[in-house]
């Protein structure tokens, strides 16, 4: 991983590019697997000696994510200090790596094998097996990945479990070997296509091309562009087009007119959600449904380098796992007028 290390209006030291330089690396110990990480280090235009803070951005590409912090100014006093700010975007940064990684174990953890059973008898069509809980299973000789032939009682198997139309069967059956995988290249290559088919990318399923603003634009534009897109958030981008946060229409509302707010002097960037989660577009959906589950969120950006490609909220997955759901046909429906 080659990092990323941009200075904007700040006078690049090579103690201070050596200390960015060392904290990166001290990502790592929270996760080693990250992909890339970008650092950009900022200060107002019209800087004085005194009262103006510093801004420090921490974008770190991980499987399936992008995580990011932004210290904006205006946060905290503290951050008239470059050593601080610096300081305080890679401690935020840790600690996002650390609910990462925690999330990324309990996945493997919850994870589902393939039931197991034990073939109880044969016939010249079909045979039975029995499952884990006890259950006496059918199954069609179709069913069976490699030589029916070969399969007999007391073999021990993986499948896939169905309804049928006399009640429950097993589909996909592959024997296991000893070492309690599939007993052939050809069974595990079966299991393989089955488990991608049921592992959706995100790209798959969100919604492309999102209504995108500028950081500066006012509440009363970034309204109209909601209701003109009949939508309820857009997404807030910096200059160069990456991601800065999110506003929403309630945002506006609670923390925009709420609190008294000019719409039409009050910039997004004042009221956005900072430090947005993102998904990577090769994300599953299991990972976004885990992640939107964790965080408590309805909608997340899809990012790519930095910058949002598409936007996935709950609507669109209800409607890609179940669309008869209520919920489902509730983000179908065209927007009320």
């Amino acid at each position: 991983m080659e990092p990323q290390i941009t200075f904007r209006h700040v006078e690049s030291s090579p103690l201070l590019r050596n200390d960015v330089q060392a904290r990166i690396e001290e990502l790592h110990q929270y996760y080693q697997g990250i992909i890339g990480c970008r650092v950009t280090i900022e200060a107002p235009h019209h800087r004085r000696r005194n009262g103006d803070l510093f801004r420090v951005r921490v974008d770190v590409t991980v499987p399936g994510e992008e995580l990011v912090v932004g210290h904006h100014p205006g946060q905290n006093e503290a951050h008239e200090d470059l050593n601080v700010a610096v300081r305080d975007a890679f401690d935020a940064m840790n600690r996002q790596l650390q609910d990462y990684a925690r999330r990324r174990r309990r996945a493997v953890k919850e994870r589902v094998s393939p039931p197991h059973g034990v073939v109880v008898r044969t016939g010249e069509q079909f045979g039975f097996l029995m499952a884990d809980d006890g259950r006496e299973i059918y199954f069609h000789r179709n069913s069976v990945v490699g030589d029916y032939q070969q399969l007999a009682p007391g073999a021990e198997v993986r499948f896939a479990e169905e309804m049928g139309d006399k009640g429950p069967q097993a589909s996909s059956v592959v024997p296991v070997g000893k070492n309690g995988h599939a007993s052939t290249a050809v069974g595990s290559d079966h299991i393989s296509r089955e488990e991608l088919s049921m592992a959706k990318q995100v790209e798959q399923v969100m919604t492309r091309n999102p209504k995108v603003v500028n950081r500066s634009t006012n509440l009363r534009d970034a309204a109209c562009i909601m209701r003109d897109s009949q939508i309820g958030d857009v997404l807030v981008c910096e200059d160069d087009g990456r991601l800065a946060g999110i506003v929403t229409d309630r945002d506006i509302v609670v923390r925009g007119l709420a609190q008294g707010c000019d719409i039409d002097r009050t910039t997004v960037g004042e009221i956005c959600s900072a430090e947005p989660i993102g998904l990577a577009p090769t994300a599953t959906v299991d990972e976004a449904v885990t992640l939107m589950r964790d965080r408590a969120v309805r909608r997340v950006p899809v990012v790519q380098d930095g910058r949002p490609v598409g936007i996935l909220s709950i609507g669109d997955l209800a409607q890609m796992r179940d669309p008869e759901s209520a919920l489902a046909e509730i983000s179908a429906a065209p927007p009320s007028t």
